[in-house]
């Protein structure tokens, strides 16, 4: 069971895990409207609302963490097995690394 339902624009890119540091990139607008996370691609103009699985691991992605450290993060604060979160996760930030939404930087 998926932990929340993004519509892809295409496959999703392949987020090396533990192998690069997760950030959100600049072009990238945010904020709560009526308690949903929205994104805003302001070149694309596209708008993107998240549930509070998908607004937790946006938070996360903050240029200190992976995809490893984010994925234990919603395993432990959402109560579901790692394996089922670590999935997720790769799949959800594959599509926005395939969007352009978030950059992978290597951590040396």
């Amino acid at each position: 069971m998926a932990l929340f339902r993004l519509p892809s624009s295409g496959p999703a890119a392949l987020v090396p895990r533990g192998h690069g540091l997760l950030l959100r990139a600049p072009q990238m607008a945010w904020q709560r409207v009526d308690g949903e996370l929205v994104l805003l691609a302001i070149e694309g103009k596209e708008l993107l609302g998240l549930n509070d699985v998908a607004a937790r691991i946006w938070e996360l992605i903050d240029d200190v963490r992976d995809l490893s450290s984010i994925a234990q993060a919603v395993a432990n604060e959402f109560e579901v097995p790692a394996e089922i979160a670590e999935a997720d996760v790769a799949v959800f930030v594959g599509d926005l690394c395939t969007r352009g939404i978030v950059l992978l930087r290597d951590a040396r």
